[in-house]
């Protein structure tokens, strides 16, 4: 991971893996991986060429991040009790639980008044995928319905400015197909 990241990128959460830059106000910026993972699923984390930060389907978060003034942080906390673990939280779209970096101790993301926030992932992914965690399976029925009864997220799947049967049709199209 490069020593002085390009401050203008931003932290992308999505899928499997993390990717970008989080500005922390005491330590500078954070790289939370390339976005290249070398398998093309999840950051090994055995060499810093391929390091990074993971996301499991249910949020928990895994790896290691590269701090330029603080070394390594790692999100890799088995021990810790479930609700401190780092994790996505998808429903507030914001992490929670603790980071540990050797050089600064423990990182609080479920700080009330600073903590990081993540926009919901935009329509572009593959709507077979509707929850973006890598896999096509049950889960993502599930999320694509929650969606489509209250007519938002990315339920518009046909992207006709309505959400319908048509949408209905076109998620099941590629869902069954196993994916884009």
């Amino acid at each position: 991971m490069p020593a002085t990241p390009p401050g203008a990128q931003g932290a992308l959460l999505a899928g499997s893996y993390a990717s970008g830059l989080v500005w922390m106000e005491n330590a500078g910026w954070l790289n939370l991986g390339d976005g290249s993972p070398a398998n093309g699923v999840a950051y090994a984390n055995t060499t810093g060429a391929d390091a990074g930060v993971n996301i499991a389907p249910d949020g928990a978060l895994s790896g290691l991040a590269w701090g330029g003034n603080i070394g390594w942080v790692n999100f890799s906390l088995p021990t810790l009790p479930t609700a401190q673990r780092p994790r996505l939280d998808f429903d507030a779209n914001r992490l929670r639980g603790y980071a540990w970096g050797v050089n600064i101790g423990w990182i609080n993301l479920n700080s009330q008044e600073h903590f990081v926030g993540v926009e919901p992932a935009p329509c572009t992914g593959c709507a077979a995928d509707y929850n973006q965690d890598g896999g096509v399976d049950g889960s993502d029925v599930q999320a694509f319905f929650d969606d489509w009864e209250t007519a938002t997220g990315c339920s518009d799947v046909n992207q006709d400015g309505g959400i319908d049967g048509g949408d209905v049709g076109a998620f099941f199209d590629v869902w069954e197909l196993g994916g884009c």
